[in-house]
Order: structure tokens, then C-alpha cells, then sequence
């Protein structure tokens, strides 16, 4: 059976990781059985290490716990108690340590800000429209509409301000690894 170029080009990469592998392996001291967590990159590239604090994060739910003993890497898995242990941020947290509870308390926090301000800038807008439904306008009705325009404008600016501080939350919640899921 013939291997065509791209098959061989493929399966290169796999190839050098196996004998990487197999080479790390039989370097490893066979000193009673040890437990090694085994991962796999959406690009197939296998990854292994005896320090579950080492499995990269989003591999972390997937890395399958193996005994290594002296004769080399069984693919039966390891007892239960074995389990990789939680060295770095669990999957219960973003890389800083913070929780969803603890996103989702600095959204809910941007969010009561701009339903407050929602609320005061519908009731401008109704007090200006009041004072505009007025048959006669005096100078001091004209000096409140001036004002209630202003505050528009300043409630305005300040939500467009929260909007801009819900994006930089995002972006800095997606820096930590924070799942997109915490912030809805």
C-alpha cells in the first residue's frame, strides 16, 4: 500500500510525539508504580506528565490518570485515590483564583448601575416632556428644559461609560479564563 505525501506529512507530528514519548518513558526511574495523566490536543498532539498541577487547564477535565511501572505505561487507569490533585485554579475558578459567583457579582453590579440609570433618564424625558406640553413658555420653563436636556445628555454619557466598562469586563474575565458563560 502506497502512503501519500500529506498521509506521510500527517502522521509525522504523531510520530515524533510517540517516540518523544517512548524516549521520556524509558528515562523515567522504575522505582515502584507511578501515576502519569495522559491528554490529547484537539490537533492530536498527546501530552504527559506525572504532576496533574502541569496538565494545561483546558486539558485538565479530559487528562485520563495511567500506572506507570518499570516496564513502562499501562493505559489501565489508575485507582480512584489516585486522582490528579487540584495544585492549580480548580475548574471551579478562572486563572486568578475568582469564581463565577465572583464575575457575576461585578456584573450584576455594572447592571443595577445602568437600570438605575435607565430609570433616571426615562423620567427626565417625561419631565421634559411636561414641561414642553406647556401652552406658554416663560424664560424659567426654558431654563428647565435647557436643564433636564443637559441631564439627558449627562445620563447619556454615563451609560455609554457602563457599556464601555461591561466590555473591558469581558475582555478582562476572558484574559483570565474565565468560561464566556459566567457573564450572562
Amino acid at each position: 500500500m502506497r502512503v501519500s505525501a500529506m498521509e506521510r506529512q500527517q502522521c509525522l507530528p504523531r510520530l515524533v510525539v510517540a517516540a518523544s514519548l517512548a524516549g521520556a518513558a524509558a528515562l523515567l526511574p522504575s522505582v515502584g508504580a507511578a501515576v502519569m495523566y495522559q491528554w490529547t490536543t484537539p490537533d492530536g498532539v498527546v501530552g504527559l506528565t506525572d504532576d496533574p498541577g502541569r496538565i494545561p487547564e483546558r486539558y485538565r477535565a479530559t487528562a485520563t490518570p495511567h500506572v506507570e511501572s518499570g516496564t513502562g505505561l499501562s493505559m489501565a487507569p489508575a485507582p480512584a485515590q489516585t486522582a490528579p490533585a487540584t495544585t492549580g485554579p480548580s475548574l471551579d475558578t478562572d486563572q486568578n483564583g475568582h469564581d463565577q459567583e465572583w464575575w457575576q457579582q461585578r456584573l450584576d453590579e455594572l447592571n443595577d448601575q445602568q437600570a438605575s440609570l435607565q430609570q433616571q433618564r426615562t423620567d427626565l424625558e417625561q419631565q421634559l416632556a411636561q414641561s414642553l406640553s406647556l401652552s406658554m413658555y416663560t424664560a424659567a420653563d426654558m431654563e428647565a428644559q435647557k436643564e433636564f436636556r443637559q441631564q439627558l445628555d449627562d445620563v447619556d454619557h454615563q451609560i455609554s461609560m457602563l457599556q464601555a466598562q461591561r466590555a473591558a469586563l469581558a475582555d478582562e474575565a476572558r484574559q483570565a479564563g474565565a468560561p464566556p458563560g459566567w457573564l450572562r
